[in-house]
């Protein structure tokens, strides 16, 4: 066969030269015929194993996750365990052959499209790369019959609740919902497209033919999404086995002949994690197990024809061929004979209701004679019919832990074997053992070989004078042979192969038998193997008869021989990926008649010696997470930095913000009419791995930079003779941290890739009409063609390949000096970019006060100068630092621009403009800045009141507090600057306020402000005055004039006003803060009846009020304002107070029922404020009298039975000689004795 054929091809191209069959005789044919007509019929079923896996797959970078998932994968069924979101969902895979050669056909009722469907797939062989077979992704079907119209030859998949226990004692129940439980169709309403004749068939997939074309290999794949959590038996039956064997020794059985079989697998569930198995273990076991007639010569003494047929202990030994994938399962699984009703009794009956089964409460057998064939429901009635090959141990055993079979030879016969690997596992949730069994449906056959002591056995030992080198070594559970997903090495210590070469000697060559030399006729798979393996002969066969040999061009019999597979897994494939055991088989020959041997299951010598036929494999799948390329020395720029450089769009670079954290746009130079170069280099942490590049020139910043995707925008170059940069053709491997120049590639290491980025400038053009752009490269791993993407996406979360993030530099073009400019920097202008930046001063800061200018020339040692134009100028406090040369290659140049404003600046704006000149005289473009000295403008941003009354605070807006009540305090930003407060006499007032400035370079203070002014406070403004200033009027109130009138008060004018009790202190809640105070005021009796302006205004501790902006507009002044409006005739009680003891300490000469009568509302005069202080109702002292036209003090005080000096003192804005104002409220206090 050439190279890369398929097993399918390459058994077709040995048909030629293959062994024929053995002679069969007549008598087979007659005794077929007679079993057809006459119902009872064997059939061409041959051998059976169940395998499970939970489908659900959780997505992780932990091992230890990763391990307790189910992993179920079958290509052939892809649509299986498509859903892995439910742990109650588990796949199922039925592993079956049949016989279907000349003498097989007539009792095919099993596979009634069996030539039809064969001679398919013999017409579509799979080559690559991969070509779907018989048109389907799953490959060619081969259709098993229901026979769901004739129940006694029914082939039927299901599952019942529960698990059996090992010693035959039944305990699953059916299902109760029984449609659910029976399997029609891979996947649930899987619907026409995928089960065409679901009601009829189950449509099989064929893996292979056998080597003569006489037995078709096959598989099923189905899930069952369980009801709920526990355990499950999932079932496969049907009938017929072969009958019995008086004819082919292929198909006829001497025990169970004619019976039904039932393969069946335990499964436990649970919905949320858990210790049980998440995978079964899998059989790795040939279709039939051939042992020699007598054994193999030597091994045992006993074996002697012809005596030995009277020896119950002539036996051979051969392992039992399976693993667990999981390596935690591994040491809990043993094996045994299956029972009767494992051997097919389970289809013949069914369980009588019980409502408490127990061991010691058996199952009672029902025969359900419509389930069975006739013979099977006689043999039941009148004794077993299912039975094992011997009774005898001596002639049967199986070892639990090791899984050696025991099996008589003495007889030339074919053999029906069930055995079963037993999962014992501790379910914690119930806290005991549960036992997870595994079926294995089989046949043994003694072959009679006369003349031929030995069958082939796998040889791991090489020979190079016999040109038998390269084998695999030998490999163990615990030492496995490695291959890597996407990687066709195979690899164990010093043993790397790009193949897997299993050899097989005959040591029959050695002896000098007359039948030697012998040669190995065939090497094959015992069992399925993964997708994808192709087989490959190292040596050609010469000649019409197809044999290996490790000879050259004239076949050596030397008994050696080799298979070369060649496997290159897919990680996307989960059925490619994990712990594996490949066993082999192999056929001996002779050019002249022979009776060939089949190599056994991994032999075991009486002696206890094992030939083991199997390679242990750990196909291990792709890296979790897969690190992405990374750039290494002698790239330059190796950080991600693709945000950076976003804004610098034709220019030479610019700050840029980022989320990479990137602070400046990295640089190249580019000079006119010479070549640009720049080396990247980028390695992969797996070796295998072939990284190449990618270039592209994004404009601007979008949303596609924070996900490293392209943007939609490139750049692009319009001037004639000019294109863009592009990647060296050639990519060099290898190279470490080697020049690109210097590299020799190494083709094998495509994980280390360099390369060069190359932009070539004409030669006749000085000038370009690009400055620069931005200029991004990345290294990206590429995907094999053969890959599915979408299946790997599904598996994984993710991609197959893992690209690098784009690094990224600004193209400098060397046509002028340009400006650096960087977003990021508060202190750089935006030179190139604009528009023009405004840089913010307060008076005489001498802290962050510097302009950074840098600017850079493509070509080195320019000597660039920055300098101020005449043109406007420089302000008066500016300088300009010493020149500095940026970075060792001398073409990156700054200085600093230091402005110090003085007072007298302040509130103006100064335009700067600067260029830079390098050594040609070429000039930057025009940078220019405006300074502005701002003063401080003060907003007030909090401010609230005290309400006596209620003991409370009210927010703005300004009002009569005193008569609200409270309110949620809360920001008062957009609360005005002033505002109005009615005041009572005796009630405590408190104000807290707090300012911030736009320029927080001036250090303020808070204060009392002193003879204040607010002309927004009340129609027509409120103020105080100084006496003689400019504006006051004579005569009227003015601070200075000794006498407290107007809006004066002991703060805002102290030389005419006694001291109040007020005064502004630090707030509580911001002590250290001196631009939050508090401001507490209690109106005195003697300013009853006035209207007061108290101010607090903020200043700094240098400068004074002369850098505070005088601008009143809502919350932003110069001072927050509050004009206080003291109630005449009203006095707030103070706690515990009475009317008498008011009358006596507060109004000496007022009799309190006077008091009592003013105060109508009051209900108790012992009481005047609740124990609560809910409501503190300040009382009135007495009337108030309304100023009539002609009324004077005297005629007031005559009326109202009061003093002049009374009215004086309880009316401090009326001033003894003054003219009473028509409408005015006087406070009266009527004179009385006190009691």
């Amino acid at each position: 066969p050439e190279e890369g054929s398929t097993q399918a091809e390459s058994e077709r191209m040995r048909r030629a030269g293959r062994v024929g069959r053995w002679a069969r005789r007549g008598l087979a044919a007659a005794v077929l015929a007679a079993l057809c007509v006459g119902g009872v019929r064997g059939d061409n079923f041959r051998y059976g194993d169940i395998r499970w896996a939970n489908c659900y797959r959780e997505i992780s970078t932990d091992p230890a996750v990763l391990a307790r998932n189910g992993d179920f994968y079958d290509p052939k069924f892809p649509e299986v365990c498509a859903d892995r979101t439910n742990r109650l969902r588990v796949g199922f895979t039925i592993t079956a052959t049949w016989a279907v050669g000349t003498n097989a056909n007539s009792a095919r009722s099993m596979l009634t499209y069996a030539t039809e469907d064969i001679d398919a797939f013999k017409a579509s062989p799979e080559l690559p790369p991969y070509k779907k077979m018989c048109g389907s992704e799953r490959g060619c079907r081969l259709r098993l019959s229901r026979n769901t119209d004739t129940p006694t030859h029914e082939r039927r998949i299901g599952y019942r609740l529960g698990i059996s226990d090992t010693s035959g004692v039944d305990f699953t129940r059916p299902s109760p919902t029984p449609q659910d439980a029976v399997i029609s169709c891979p996947i649930k309403d899987g619907g026409p497209s995928l089960c065409p004749n679901s009601a009829t068939d189950f449509d099989f997939r064929i893996d292979r033919l056998s080597e003569d074309e006489t037995l078709v290999y096959a598989r099923y794949s189905f899930e069952i999404l369980f009801p709920d959590e526990g355990d499950y038996t999932v079932f496969f039956e049907g009938c017929c086995r072969p009958p019995s064997n008086v004819g082919d020794p292929d198909i006829y059985t001497t025990n169970n002949y004619d019976n039904t079989f039932h393969l069946r697998a335990g499964v436990s569930v649970k919905r949320g994690p858990h210790s049980l198995p998440m995978k079964s273990f899998r059989w790795a076991m040939p279709d039939i197990v051939d042992l020699r007639y007598l054994g193999i010569k030597g091994d045992n003494a006993v074996c002697v024809s012809p005596t030995c047929s009277a020896v119950s202990d002539c036996f051979s030994q051969f392992k039992l061929q399976g693993y667990h994938p999981d390596p935690a399962m591994e040491d809990k699984v043993t094996f045994r004979q299956g029972n009767v009703n494992e051997m097919g009794k389970y289809k013949c009956v069914e369980h009588a209701p019980l409502s408490n089964p127990t061991p010691t409460n058996p199952n009672v057998w029902v025969v359900d004679t419509n389930r069975c064939p006739a013979s099977v429901v006689t043999g039941l009635s009148g004794g077993e019919v299912f039975v094992p090959p011997f009774t005898s141990s001596l002639d049967f055993d199986v070892a639990p832990t090791t899984g050696v079979v025991k099996f008589s030879v003495r007889d030339n016969q074919v053999y029906q074997m069930t055995i079963m690997a037993d999962v014992t596992v501790f379910d914690e949730g119930r806290g005991q053992n549960i036992v997870l069994s595994t079926p294995l449906d089989i046949l043994v056959r003694i072959n009679e070989a006369v003349g031929n002591d030995n069958p082939p056995k796998l040889s791991t030992t090489e020979d190079a004078s016999k040109d038998f080198t390269g084998v695999v070594p030998a490999t163990q559970p615990v030492d496995r042979i490695r291959v890597e997903c996407g990687r066709p090495t195979w690899i164990k210590g010093a043993y790397t192969q790009p193949f897997l070469r299993v050899g097989f000697k005959d040591d029959d060559y050695r002896g000098t038998c007359s039948n030697e030399p012998q040669f190995i006729e065939w090497i094959n798979q015992a069992h399925d193997l993964p997708k994808g393996v192709r087989f490959h002969w190292g040596v050609a066969p010469a000649g019409n008869v197809t044999r290996l040999d490790s000879g050259g061009a004239t076949p050596t019999q030397y008994g050696l021989a080799y298979l070369d597979m060649l496997w290159t897994p897919a990680c996307e494939d989960l059925s490619q990926v994990g712990r594996m055991m490949w066993c082999f088989r192999a056929k001996d020959g002779f050019p002249d008649s022979f009776h060939p041997l089949v190599s056994a299951p991994s032999q075991v010598s009486i002696a206890g010696v094992e030939d083991s036929s199997c390679v242990h494999i750990d196909a291990v799948g792709p890296p979790v997470p897969n690190l992405s390329p990374t750039f290494t020395a002698p790239t330059r720029i190796t950080q991600c930095n693709r945000g950076c450089c976003a804004c610098c769009e034709n220019q030479a670079a610019c700050p840029c913000w980022s989320e990479d954290g990137c602070n400046t746009c990295e640089n190249e130079y580019a000079e006119t009419r010479t070549t640009f170069e720049y080396t990247v280099h980028a390695s992969d942490s797996d070796p295998f791995t072939r990284v190449n590049f990618e270039l592209a020139f994004p404009v601007g910043l979008s949303i596609g930079e924070m996900y490293n995707d392209l943007t939609d925008l490139q750049f692009t170059l319009n001037q004639a003779g000019v294109s863009l940069p592009t990647l060296h053709p050639v990519i060099k491997y290898g190279c470490g941290s080697t020049s690109f120049d210097e590299c020799v590639s190494d083709p094998t290491m495509t994980a280390d890739a360099t390369t060069k980025i190359l932009w070539t400038l004409p030669p006749d053009q000085e000038r370009l009409d690009v400055n620069a752009f931005k200029v991004c490269y990345r290294a990206v791993e590429e995907v094999s063609p053969i890959v599915d993407v979408e299946l790997w996406n599904t598996t994984y979360g993710t991609l197959p390949n893992a690209d690098s993030c784009w690094v990224c530099f600004m193209l400098n073009v060397a046509n002028q000096p340009r400006w650096l400019d960087d977003r990021n920097d508060v202190t750089k202008p935006s030179c190139e970019t604009g528009p023009i930046k405004d840089f913010t001063y307060a008076v005489g800061q001498s802290a962050n006060n510097v302009i950074r200018l840098e600017a850079a020339d493509t070509a080195p040692n320019q000597n660039i100068k920055i300098s101020v134009l005449a043109d406007p100028g420089a302000p008066s406090g500016a300088t300009l630092t010493t020149m500095e040369t940026l970075g060792s290659d001398f073409r990156q140049y700054g200085r600093n621009f230091v402005f110090t404003p003085q007072l007298g600046q302040e509130d103006t704006d100064y335009p700067v403009c600067f260029q830079a000149t390098n050594a040609n005289g070429l000039s930057s473009k025009t940078c220019c800045v405006r300074l502005r000295v701002i003063k401080g403008d003060p907003l007030w941003s909090f401010s609230k009141v005290w309400n006596p009354r209620k003991a409370c605070w009210n927010s703005c807006p300004w009002g009569n507090n005193a008569d609200d009540d409270c309110v949620d305090v809360a920001s008062a930003s957009n609360c005005p600057a002033q505002g109005v407060q009615d005041v009572t006499v005796g009630c405590s007032y408190k104000m807290s306020i707090a300012v911030q400035l736009d320029n927080a370079a001036y250090n303020t203070r808070l204060r009392v402000q002193q003879q204040p002014h607010c002309e927004e406070c009340l129609p027509g403004g409120i103020g105080v005055p100084a006496c003689g200033e400019e504006g006051h009027v004579n005569g009227t109130a003015c601070c200075g004039n000794s006498v407290c009138d107007g809006a004066e008060t002991g703060m805002n004018c102290p030389q005419d006003c006694p001291m109040d009790t007020a005064s502004l202190t630090p707030h509580p809640d911001r002590p250290g803060d001196p631009n939050w105070a508090e401001f507490s005021f209690t109106p005195s009796k003697i300013q009853q009846g006035r209207t007061l302006l108290t101010c607090i205004e903020v200043y700094d501790t240098t400068y004074g009020t002369q850098v505070i902006a005088q601008r009143r507009s809502g919350s932003r002044a110069p001072s927050m304002c509050v004009v206080y409006r003291v109630q005449s005739c009203r006095y707030c009680v103070p706690q515990g107070a009475t009317l008498k003891s008011i009358a006596k300490h507060y109004l000496l000469n007022v009799d309190w029922l006077r008091l009592y009568n003013s105060n109508p509302d009051i209900p108790n005069p012992n009481l005047l404020i609740p124990s609560d202080m809910s409501d503190r109702e300040p009382i009135y002292i007495g009337p108030r009298y309304t100023v009539q036209h002609g009324d004077t003090l005297l005629s007031i005080a005559a009326v109202m039975r009061t003093t002049v000096k009374s009215i004086l003192e309880n009316n401090p804005s009326v001033l003894a000689g003054s003219t009473l104002q028509v409408g005015g409220q006087l406070c009266l206090l009527l004179c009385s004795a006190a009691r």
